[in-house]
């Protein structure tokens, strides 16, 4: 990439980003750096296209339908798809829950409704036991 420096890269689409790169992405894009919300937005134009997303709610489809695994690792580092979509569409009226998972979501519901029954009792009977230093 140091090579052509006029051309414009998109590491995404390398089979291994230089090391480093999406962290510092990811930083510049949690401090607000314009050209880091811009390779953002470009990249996830990327994926839309590479995962026929057609719309804005399109994207709820797809946190729940899956993706490669490194496009997940990739979102990740930069936020999430929920931390992701709001900072680039700020005037959507978003409902980031529908961004987790079903067995997540799933779970965090049994957790709230199993805590709402049994209350400190079940958080003191699933408490972990004290490991033997030996």
């Amino acid at each position: 990439m140091d090579a052509y420096p006029e051309h414009h890269w998109q590491p995404w689409n390398f089979q291994k980003s230089p090391t480093g790169w999406w962290q510092e992405l990811s930083e510049r894009f949690f401090n607000g750096d314009i050209h880091a919300e811009t390779t953002v937005r470009e990249y996830m134009d990327d994926l839309a296209l590479t995962y026929g997303v057609s719309g804005l709610d399109s994207w709820y489809v797809l946190a729940q339908r899956g993706l490669k695994r490194t496009d997940v690792a990739h979102l990740q580092i930069l936020g999430g798809l929920e931390y992701i979509m709001p900072r680039l569409h700020p005037h959507h009226p978003w409902q980031l829950a529908k961004f987790s998972s079903p067995k997540r979501a799933q779970q965090k519901d049994l957790a709230k409704n199993l805590n709402q029954i049994f209350g400190d009792d079940l958080n003191a009977s699933v408490s972990q036991p004290a490991l033997d230093k030996r």
